[in-house]
């Protein structure tokens, strides 16, 4: 759904005066190094825009992706995060989400720089974050780390290491995907955590996803989530749309049920609207996203 604009530096502009052919050469031979290098540029943005039962219509969060490829070896990306305050009182905050260096072989990608902990998947087509999300410590919006990974058939394997440490294993194949991931943050002096998710996406729309989330093993303050999740992909009057129910729970604590309708207007283009209960508290919300 995400579309990219692309500026290829492949032209240049060559003075109207009259040159002599060895220097029509030389800017042949300049045309033709700068498309071979692939040199890209594409940038990329996220804007939502949300109300619900409880608060007035109000802009959510706000992204904004520049990355750039050198050639099929290296490229890198700035990613500019606004969040959105619930809080009149306080100002939102505008943050450096992300800024890395890739590099690219045919065996394995190295990462470094501040990067997105991958530690769980937390995938949910709600409008509200699943309980899973937010229990651990490593659920912030970026680290400074070092990321190595690579593909072996069906699976991704990712590990990554600073003052934090962590490995994820992703299965992925026909309609069954699966993955394990374990994280321990070095920079609070959490114990260990670990998630598992299963899912399952059939061909006539039908999906299902479970997520397993345990973390600080070993000491008193451990925590243990799940989250389920159904849905219905379809179409209805030519748009893309998506029925999902969901449910979550803390351990001896809360529980969230969920139902939520997508439908996808224009392309880059979505609608959610959402009806969400936290034990007795219910809240019905909308959401607008636009992609580009």
């Amino acid at each position: 759904m995400k579309r990219s604009k692309v500026i290829a530096l492949s032209v240049l502009i060559v003075s109207t005066t009259v040159l002599a052919g060895t220097e029509i050469d030389n800017y042949k031979d300049q045309i033709t190094a700068l498309e071979a290098t692939q040199s890209v540029l594409s940038v990329s943005g996220l804007v939502t825009v949300h109300s619900s039962s409880n608060d007035k219509v109000e802009f959510g969060d706000l992204e904004l992706t520049v990355s750039h490829a050198i050639n099929e070896q290296f490229n890198g990306a700035i990613k500019v995060k606004r969040r959105g305050e619930s809080d009149a009182n306080k100002e939102d905050d505008i943050i450096l989400n992300e800024a890395m260096i890739n590099y690219h072989n045919d065996d394995f990608t190295i990462s470094v720089g501040r990067i997105s902990v991958p530690f769980g998947a937390y995938e949910t087509g709600m409008i509200t974050d699943p309980l899973t999300k937010g229990i651990t410590s490593a659920d912030k919006d970026s680290k400074d780390m070092l990321i190595l990974s690579a593909d072996f058939g069906s699976v991704q394997a990712s590990i990554y290491s600073y003052k934090d440490t962590g490995v994820s294993i992703n299965y992925g194949k026909g309609i069954f995907s699966a993955g394990v991931d374990y994280f321990k943050d070095g920079t609070t002096g959490y114990g260990s955590s670990n998630a598992y998710h299963l899912g399952l996406s059939l061909d006539n729309g039908l999906g299902f996803y479970y997520e397993a989330v345990k973390t600080n093993q070993g000491i008193q303050s451990s925590i243990k989530a799940k989250h389920t999740e159904l849905s219905y992909v379809h179409q209805l009057k030519g748009m893309g749309a998506s029925l999902n129910l969901a449910y979550s729970k803390i351990d001896s604590g809360d529980k969230q049920k969920g139902l939520t309708y997508s439908l996808s207007l224009v392309e880059g283009v979505t609608a959610l609207f959402e009806n969400n209960k936290v034990d007795k508290k219910s809240v019905n919300g909308l959401k607008v996203v636009y992609e580009f």
